[in-house]
């Protein structure tokens, strides 16, 4: 930075230790950029006005750091300078009448480096050896009756898997022998009750209908003492010879 820049801009701090908005426009048009202006007032602890903030998009935090975004026509900081790029703001500029561009513009923060004075830590000591304290009997029996409880219990899980996978080959085995009777009774000729077959002098009896036998009509006995024996006279007015 050329000292006669630096002295111009330490000038504007004096009295207040503070840049306003027309002191930062006079450093401008003098030709400072604002990356010098901005290193100044950092290294000095200034405070930048709020109208020079607004102005020349500047912003300072509580804490006194300095954040800027240069127009695209501004030259970037350069490297080495003490400026990182920490963000971006969009901005949009008139390009043809009735039509605008957008350009995304990175955001400057002035940290200076600090010179840090490394110092070699000190050894650690040596742990101390673990000592290997011997079982005691209590602790070994402890240790033995998990160890048998553990094993009960998978054994008796497994026992139980046995056990259902005996009960699932039962139960198969059963499946197996009804679905097999189902199917023998199906297979087995279906027996149909044989009709009575009766005869009529328009119908002939069915095929294979049972024939009942005819019955004989029983004979009226006719020597009894209540029998009445028929007269048979060929008198007038007997029999069928009725006149009309």
């Amino acid at each position: 930075m050329a000292s006669k820049a630096k002295k111009k801009i330490q000038k504007a701090l004096k009295g207040n230790n503070k840049l306003t908005n027309s002191e930062i426009k006079n450093l401008t048009n003098a030709g400072i950029g604002l990356d010098k202006i901005i290193k100044v007032a950092a290294k000095n602890d200034a405070t930048i006005g709020k109208g020079a903030q607004q102005s020349f998009n500047i912003d300072q935090n509580k804490k006194g750091v300095i954040s800027y975004t240069p127009p695209s026509y501004a030259s970037p900081p350069k490297p080495g300078s003490g400026f990182a790029v920490t963000g971006a703001q969009t901005a949009s500029s008139p390009y043809v009448k009735g039509h605008s561009t957008t350009t995304t513009l990175p955001t400057y923060t002035y940290m200076p480096s600090t010179t840090v004075k490394v110092t070699q830590a000190p050894a650690a000591p040596a742990a101390p050896a673990q000592e290997t304290l011997p079982a005691t009997n209590a602790t070994e029996n402890w240790g033995e009756s998990v160890d048998d409880g553990t094993q009960a219990m998978i054994d008796a899980i497994n026992q139980t898997i046995l056990d259902n996978q005996a009960n699932q080959q039962l139960y198969m085995g059963m499946m197996s022998d009804m679905m097999g009777q189902m199917a023998a009774v199906q297979q087995q000729p279906q027996q149909v009750a044989t009709p009575y077959a009766v005869t009529t002098s328009a119908n002939a009896p069915v095929q294979g209908a049972q024939m009942t036998q005819a019955i004989n009509p029983r004979k009226k006995n006719l020597n009894t003492s209540l029998a009445i024996a028929p007269i048979e006279t060929a008198s007038a007015g007997t029999g069928l010879n009725i006149p009309v």
